[in-house]
This record gives structure tokens, C-alpha cells and sequence, in this order.
């Protein structure tokens, strides 16, 4: 709605598509990733949209064997509420490093000997932008190697009220000694650039 205002009676959840895998699907197709110990790295990546923009749609690829987030991002007109031209000019956008560059390659965060997840009191983000995690099975000692790590976190993440959004990003987090939890997160749209701040020329006592 204009000045970046959201219409309440529109927001509703894209329910997920009914994957069924059968012996006939093509392995790591277009719809889905099965993991296996050579394709089991997803990258830890903050994305935001350009200004001027917002996020309209997200996915993930591949980029070599890893698992890659991409957010699409749309033009909008903020005074009037409106995306401008969104077929036309919707793009996506993500991050191409990789830990092959060789310049700034992208680095992996380790787990060391992780336990089950859920056995942890605490979580707490402990990744970085520009990060890759390899999944893995639990710890030998702890857990007989049983589980894969991390775990999926798939609590709703909802900005609450709601408002535009400007990224979207996948992070770890856990604590030493545990799998930890794959999640994600949006990043709100920044409102600064659109408010007119207005200071006293003068300041009397």
C-alpha cells in the first residue's frame, strides 16, 4: 500500500507443493535436493535487495555442490505503493563465491564432534555471511552417529507487524558440542531513506 503500508486482509501463507519422490525422479532435479556425502554443503549468505527495491520471491540453486540461496527482487514505487513494471524488471540476486575463489573464498564453519541438536539448552547464531556448512552425522561417542546435523529449523519466521521485505538470508545456529539448526531469516524493508527528518535550526534554553 502507499508509503510502504501493508494491507492485512492480503497476507496469507503459499502452502508448499506436494513432492512425492518415486523411483522414476531424477536425482537432485529442479524440485528438489537429495543429499549425499558429495553434494551436502548449503551456504550461509545475508541477501538484500538493491535500494529501490523489494523482495518478492526466494529459491535455492546449485552452485557446484552446494546448495545457494537466491531472493528475487522488484523496483518499487513507495509513494504509491506499487511494484514498477515487476515482469519486466524483477531480477535475481545472490552470492556466487565459493570456498574454489581465489580471492576472499567463501569459508566452511565446522561442527566438532556434534551432538543431537535438541539436547542443547541454548541456540545462538554462530555464522557469518559468505559462510558454508557441511551436513553431517551426529557425534560417534555421543550419539552413534544416528542423526544428521544440523538440524532444520522450521519455525515461521514473520515479521510482527507485518511490513515490506528487503532480503532474506540461511544461518547457523547452536552452540559447541552440538549439530546446531539450519534456519532462515528476512530482512526488513529500510524505511530511512523515506522519512524527511526535520531538526530546530535553533535550540533555546
Amino acid at each position: 500500500m502507499p508509503h510502504g503500508g501493508i494491507n492485512m486482509s492480503s497476507l496469507n501463507w503459499r502452502p508448499a507443493d506436494d513432492y512425492r519422490i518415486s523411483d522414476s525422479d531424477v536425482h537432485n532435479g529442479d524440485d528438489y535436493h537429495t543429499l549425499s556425502w558429495e553434494q551436502r554443503a548449503i551456504d550461509l549468505d545475508d541477501l538484500v535487495a538493491p535500494p529501490g527495491h523489494v523482495m518478492t520471491g526466494l529459491r535455492f540453486r546449485r552452485v557446484g555442490t552446494h546448495m545457494n540461496l537466491e531472493i528475487m527482487v522488484t523496483p518499487i514505487n513507495f509513494t504509491e505503493g506499487t511494484l514498477i513494471q515487476p515482469k519486466e524488471k524483477s531480477m535475481w540476486i545472490g552470492n556466487d563465491n565459493t570456498d574454489a575463489s581465489l580471492v576472499a573464498p567463501r569459508t566452511r564453519l565446522q561442527l566438532k564432534d556434534p551432538d543431537v541438536p535438541t539436547r542443547s539448552l541454548t541456540s545462538r547464531p554462530d555464522s557469518k555471511n559468505d559462510q558454508f556448512l557441511l551436513f553431517t552425522h551426529s557425534d560417534i561417542d555421543a550419539d552413534a552417529a544416528q542423526n544428521t546435523v544440523p538440524y532444520l529449523d522450521a519455525q515461521p519466521v514473520t515479521p510482527d507487524p507485518p511490513t515490506l521485505l528487503g532480503g532474506a538470508g540461511i544461518y547457523h545456529k547452536g552452540q559447541t558440542g552440538y549439530g546446531g539448526f539450519i534456519a532462515p531469516k528476512v530482512i526488513t524493508y529500510d524505511y530511512s531513506p523515506h522519512i524527511n527528518a526535520q531538526f530546530p535550526s535553533s535550540i533555546t534554553k
